[in-house]
């Protein structure tokens, strides 16, 4: 089972800068119509870093909201129709860091 953190800044019109961290363990993509989805499992780190790029063009280009789930509930939202740029790093991490890093809050370290 791969865990992966992901490190996204957020680059807004207005000269803010919004920075989320998350985690996701075995991530997966889910292709098709509903009716017949086809789930496919992510097994690298540049695999993930690829989908959620792809994804956030998508909601880019759409002027979509991406919203990020905490560990208490709490939702974390990007207005894409706001976001001039982004970049994103993802990292494999082992069952310790993911047990002492559960927070969804802003970054203090930079990308």
């Amino acid at each position: 089972m791969m865990k992966v953190r992901l490190k996204a800044k957020f680059f807004f019109d207005n000269g803010e800068v919004k920075r989320v961290v998350w985690t996701i363990s075995d991530p997966t993509v889910i292709y098709g119509s509903p009716s017949k989805p086809v789930k496919t499992v992510l097994t690298t780190v540049k695999d993930v870093q690829d989908e959620f790029q792809k994804s956030f063009r998508k909601l880019h280009k759409e002027g979509e909201v991406f919203t990020v789930a905490g560990i208490g509930g709490d939702l974390s939202g990007v207005h894409f129709n706001k976001v001039s740029y982004w970049t994103l790093k993802v990292e494999e991490i082992g069952e310790e860091e993911d047990k002492s890093n559960h927070v969804l809050a802003p970054m203090k370290d930079e990308i």
